[in-house]
């Protein structure tokens, strides 16, 4: 099938040399031709250019408004050889007037956030992350323990060094053990971050419309020469 009568758009036969008006004719049909060839390249390439702007309305997404954070640090001592735990709670709430930031009960700080939530167009994500900061350099294992069951351990012999990044953060109780393997003291801080960031899509139902109206426009020509060869 070539791509004229895939848009609907029949072939003009060429004069053949026997007509009065051979050359004129075969020249109008020829430019007849070319036009028609690129009316149906400019639809191609029009339906082409709807589809990648439909998907790209489809995926752009922005931070609406300033993200909720909160912080704070812990103060930690070691002597060689000794160890110390924190944990940090991740609480999910809906509503209610006793939000908690940071705080203590017993050996665990808590922090309340608005459950992460996720539709087509919009969705809500809690992000924590630690750091272990100190003036100088120092010689420790660190197990981060998840909510999740798994764990993570890492050797610190530098200054600086992050502990926890988690982007999805799940509702639980995350523990963080610092063990001194080395000869000297560790005088360090433990800087513990929360944020919570709304995202959302405000194209994207212009999207979903451009898509459409790419898919329809060939069914609309298929439809034409359908129609057109019945009569």
């Amino acid at each position: 099938m070539s791509l004229l009568r895939f848009f609907g758009i029949e072939d003009v036969p060429e004069a053949t040399s026997n007509e009065p008006n051979a050359p004129h004719e075969a020249g109008s049909n020829r430019l007849s031709r070319l036009m028609q060839v690129v009316a149906g390249v400019y639809v191609l390439i029009l339906v082409g250019a709807i589809i990648l702007a439909g998907m790209f309305f489809i995926n752009f997404s922005i931070s609406k408004g300033t993200p909720m954070a909160a912080g704070g640090y812990e103060h930690v001592v070691l002597e060689p050889n000794a160890n110390f735990t924190y944990k940090m709670a991740v609480v999910f709430k809906t509503g209610g007037n006793d939000w908690r930031v940071g705080v203590p009960e017993g050996d665990t700080e808590y922090y309340d956030f608005p459950p992460p939530t996720r539709t087509l167009t919009a969705w809500r994500t809690i992000s924590i992350w630690a750091d272990l900061d100190s003036n100088e350099t120092f010689n420790a294992w660190t197990y981060v323990f998840y909510p999740d069951g798994h764990n993570e351990t890492y050797q610190h012999l530098a200054v600086g060094t992050g502990l926890i990044d988690y982007q999805n953060a799940q509702a639980g109780t995350y523990t963080i053990k610092i063990w001194n393997t080395g000869s000297q003291e560790i005088n360090a801080l433990i800087r513990k971050h929360f944020s919570v960031e709304v995202f959302e899509k405000p194209y994207f139902y212009y999207g979903v419309y451009a898509l459409v109206i790419a898919l329809v426009a060939p069914v609309v020509f298929i439809i034409k020469r359908v129609v057109s060869k019945s009569f």
